[in-house]
């Protein structure tokens, strides 16, 4: 690990008013990834909260609490059997809930665990959803909906975190010259001794002291504060794959389905998202139709049966995707369309 003496300036209401030299450390691949079997949310300030039955939990900086679920202001969280509401400005989700896996290896989807009948051949790398773990076998949901047994022994698990974005109070300087100006979007991987884990687009890893990173929270804050560099940034990368050709099970380079174009897509910026179209349905945060900027994953039942496609969009009422048949190739249609239109289910905002 090499260390970065920086300065960062804090520019507030037009006067240069703080300066403070520390020390940046860059750091080496960061895993804040869990197989927990629940949510989990780091508290970033102590914090005493006041239950329904008016009872007081204390909360320390630091600490890491089991999230049951998320409300417009926050998220409610249990510990030691209580439960209780925290606000977004006190608690960070890393993790999320997982059910993602990957074939490991040319594998056999069987019809019930005990018979012959084959539905299909499940592929290397191949993405599916576990439903349920029955020791030797799980039973399984596949992207395009089929459903049965395979060994588990022949499945990866896809580690997902979440995807906490941020952006600088302040300009910061480093060492060797590289400078990243007050606004700049930064993604938060981790939190530990009053610090944030950052990384920037371009996968420079840096921890930095929280008070210079301002969370981006909530979908009204999201969308006021989002970085026009990285909306076009997604886009054209998007674009760089047009009509490159559909196969199914496949993430790129050279072809793609549906969840494989846009985990490709952000993979390119350093975005991990699920393997499946049905996943990333439930991955960043919900958006309204009419709230959609570009960069925003877009979701369709296209199987009559939930969420079974997904494509990004991309302004002007227009998506781009890899479509299956009959088109089979990484195209762009618009949201008007009837088919389109009346399969929509909702979006997603990563960035």
């Amino acid at each position: 690990m090499a260390n970065f003496d920086i300065i960062i300036l804090l520019n507030k209401g037009g006067f240069m008013n703080k300066f403070l030299k520390g020390t940046i450390k860059l750091v080496g691949a960061i895993s804040i990834l869990a197989l927990s079997t629940f949510d989990t949310g780091t508290i970033i300030n102590k914090i005493d909260v006041k239950t329904k039955d008016n009872s007081v939990i204390n909360f320390v900086e630091g600490e890491e609490v089991e999230i049951l679920k998320e409300t417009p202001n926050g998220y409610v969280v249990q510990k030691d059997s209580q439960t209780a509401e925290i606000d977004y400005e006190n608690i960070i989700q890393f993790n999320k809930k997982s059910n993602e896996f990957t074939v490991r290896r040319l594998t056999a989807l069987k019809e019930d665990k005990a018979g012959d009948q084959v539905k299909r051949q499940l592929l290397e790398g191949e993405a599916i959803t576990v439903q349920k773990n029955e020791g030797e076998y799980s039973f399984v949901l596949t992207t395009d909906n089929l459903t049965g047994y395979v060994l588990s022994s022949d499945l990866d698990k896809e580690i997902v975190s979440n995807v906490v974005t941020g952006e600088l109070t302040g300009l910061i300087q480093l060492i060797d010259g590289t400078k990243l100006a007050a606004g700049t979007p930064v993604i938060v991987n981790g939190y530990i001794d009053g610090k944030f884990i950052a990384s920037t687009k371009d996968e420079k890893e840096f921890t930095i002291e929280k008070e210079f990173v301002k969370i981006i929270k909530d979908r009204l804050s999201r969308a006021a504060s989002r970085n026009p560099g990285l909306e076009n940034d997604v886009v054209a990368i998007a674009h760089t794959k047009l009509n490159t050709p559909y196969v199914y099970a496949t993430a790129g380079p050279n072809s793609f389905d549906c969840s494989g174009f846009t985990t490709w897509v952000y993979k390119q910026l350093g975005v991990k998202l699920p393997r499946s179209s049905a996943s990333q349905s439930g991955f960043g945060q919900l958006i309204k139709r009419d709230e959609l900027v570009p960069g925003d994953l877009i979701f369709f039942n296209t199987s009559g049966s939930g969420v079974s496609h997904v494509g990004m969009y991309i302004g002007n009422d227009k998506f781009i995707h890899a479509a299956s048949a009959p088109y089979m190739k990484v195209m762009i249609n618009s949201l008007s369309e009837k088919y389109y239109n009346t399969r929509y289910v909702c979006a997603r905002r990563v960035l």
